[in-house]
């Protein structure tokens, strides 16, 4: 079958679909009513995800203008933007006004494409559809995946395979277009998750030293050339495009080393791993960051590969216009070995120099990520060892251990059912929220504490039916002064917390009983028959209680004026 060819795609598009709705089971048969929304993270990207699909064809100016930690602006570049995921399943969104299917599409998406991805990249290097299938499979169903099926960002490694493919299509033909397509691939994979945007800088500024000096390419202008204008293209663009986070370094925001060094992982991470049959080598690790075992068929595989590789000589005939097997195979274990090397941290010490060399890095502190890219780099790898094994093989034996190598793969990698939760009933509150009037909307208990802040992120996940302003707020990073507003609203239903909302031009609350304990559900029912003259009851469903402020109170309970009908709004 001809590299490239209309039916070739179909087939393996197909194939990338179906492993995906098998491995990601139950999310493809409930796909509209489960989610990880027994997590902050899950419910974040909820949210996220629904924000970016409506508002990037609503209004794509105000994408970073999200409707979190009002009044405050820019509030979506307290943390990932995920514009690439949103913009992509927009049409899902609009389709369905359905943020639990727009979510898990995205998902579903991430894998299929990864998949494609990888499969294209082998595809080129070796010439061998039936290995780039495997090598497919064995990284865009890797255990670090299924490990963040939370953080939506991080199951789009597709980022890099594009980038490895559009890298190596210039190296062997350095002209300008495709020097203009590797730089859209670096974009691509920022938008994406900004984390695989940097790495990915890392990871071709790696490959071009590497072939310029397999290629002897250092004098070569127009090499050097098309790397430049790629570069500064990508930079540009990214600047425009990713404008608010450089306001939020300049206010301070930065991971320093230290933050790095305490999400880094050691050596034991690579030995863990969300697979049923990896399971057994978790009680001999003490406490892990990351999950990097990229498993027995891939670690296998990758590693004969790579011997086989370093092994060949130049190719013969129709394979020599593809790029020679041991230039290739130095070039993915360096990977591995770079990749390794910095996920390591601080401690490992080349994570220390880069990080003052390319101050980007200041961004970031999950270091252990790059991780991943030890599993592309052995799958990769693993091509080499499945093109050697069915060479000059009869058709249906050359099936037959692709197959078989297939099904030991998938057992090998196997999750299922990955963690899912069923997705609650819409509250009443929140879907009245969506017919009343503009108005911004506080939700108490209002949790300010460090170890409490993630359960903010419910409140914006059902925001996504509504999308009224919100004072809540979840992050990874908050506005100045937002713990200190954050503490004092949580005393609602009190003077100083109606104080405070006023500052922020609350117009809405909602009051979620059953997440109080017994002593603060007893002092806000109390609160609010005080306060009843300025609190018009819209919704009472269970627990979940929706008030319009009708008027702010200037007095505290007790004093005169509290509890008296409040003058009309003019």
């Amino acid at each position: 079958m001809r590299a490239g060819s209309f039916v070739e795609g179909v087939a393996v598009t197909a194939l990338a679909a179906g492993l995906t709705i098998a491995l990601t089971y139950p999310i493809a048969p409930n796909i509209r009513s489960v989610a990880r929304v027994d997590s902050g993270d899950g419910q974040w990207n909820i949210w996220n995800i629904s924000w970016v699909a409506r508002t990037v064809v609503r209004e794509p100016h105000r994408l970073y203008d999200a409707n979190i930690f009002h009044p405050h602006e820019k509030t979506l570049a307290y943390s990932e933007n995920n514009f690439g995921a949103g913009t992509m399943v927009a049409p899902v969104y609009w389709a369905s006004r359905d943020p639990i299917l727009t979510h898990n599409v995205a998902v579903l998406l991430a894998f299929v494409l990864s998949f494609l991805a990888t499969y294209a990249l082998v595809r080129h290097l070796t010439g061998s559809a039936a290995a780039a299938v495997i090598a497919a499979l064995l990284f865009a169903f890797c255990p670090y995946v299924f490990s963040r099926m939370a953080h939506i960002q991080l199951l789009y490694t597709a980022g890099f395979p594009i980038c490895l493919l559009a890298l190596h299509r210039y190296v062997e033909r350095p002209t300008p277009r495709r020097a203009a397509w590797l730089a859209a691939a670096l974009v691509a994979t920022a938008l994406t998750c900004g984390y695989y945007g940097l790495y990915a800088g890392l990871l071709v500024g790696l490959g071009v030293l590497f072939y310029a000096t397999s290629r002897r390419r250092w004098l070569d202008v127009r090499y050097w050339a098309g790397v430049a204008g790629a570069a500064i293209t990508s930079v540009l663009v990214m600047l425009v495009l990713f404008r608010p986070y450089l306001h939020m370094r300049a206010r301070g925001f930065v991971r320093t080393l230290d933050d790095a060094l305490m999400w880094a992982p050691t050596w034991r991470d690579y030995f863990v791993s969300s697979a049923w049959a990896h399971g057994w080598m978790l009680p001999y690790v003490d406490r892990w960051t990351e999950v990097l075992f990229p498993g027995y068929v891939a670690l296998a595989l990758g590693l004969t590969g790579a011997a086989i590789a370093l092994r060949s000589r130049p190719a013969l005939g129709p394979a020599v216009n593809r790029p020679p097997a041991r230039e290739t195979a130095l070039f993915y274990l360096l990977v591995a070995v770079v990749a390794f090397w910095m996920s390591m941290g601080p401690a490992g010490g080349l994570y220390t120099a880069v990080y003052h060399l390319f101050p980007p890095l200041s961004f970031l502190r999950g270091v252990g990520r790059i991780g991943v890219l030890v599993s592309l780099s052995l799958a990769v790898l693993s091509a080499f060892a499945i093109e050697r094994l069915i060479r000059a093989r009869p058709r249906r034996v050359a099936a037959g251990l692709i197959a078989g190598l297939g099904l030991l793969a998938v057992l090998d990698l196997n999750t299922t059912p990955i963690g899912q939760t069923p997705v609650p009933p819409l509250p009443t509150a929140h879907r009245m929220l969506a017919n009343l009037p503009r108005g911004p909307v506080a939700e108490v208990p209002f949790f300010w504490r460090p170890n409490q802040r993630y359960q903010q992120a419910q409140y914006m996940m059902w925001s996504a039916w509504h999308w009224q302003p919100l004072i809540n707020g979840y992050s990874d990073n908050f506005p100045p002064g937002f713990t200190e507003a954050a503490q004092t609203i949580d005393t609602f239903p009190t003077a100083e917390a109606f104080e405070v909302l006023q500052e922020r031009g609350a117009r809405y609350v909602v009051v979620h009983l059953r997440l109080y304990d017994p002593a603060g559900r007893e002092r806000v029912i109390e609160g609010l028959g005080a306060y009843r003259a300025f609190l018009q009851p819209l919704a009472r469903e269970d627990d979940v209680w929706l008030f319009e402020i009708l008027d702010f109170p200037g007095e505290r309970v007790g004093e005169p004026g509290v509890g008296e009908q409040p003058p009309s709004r003019p």
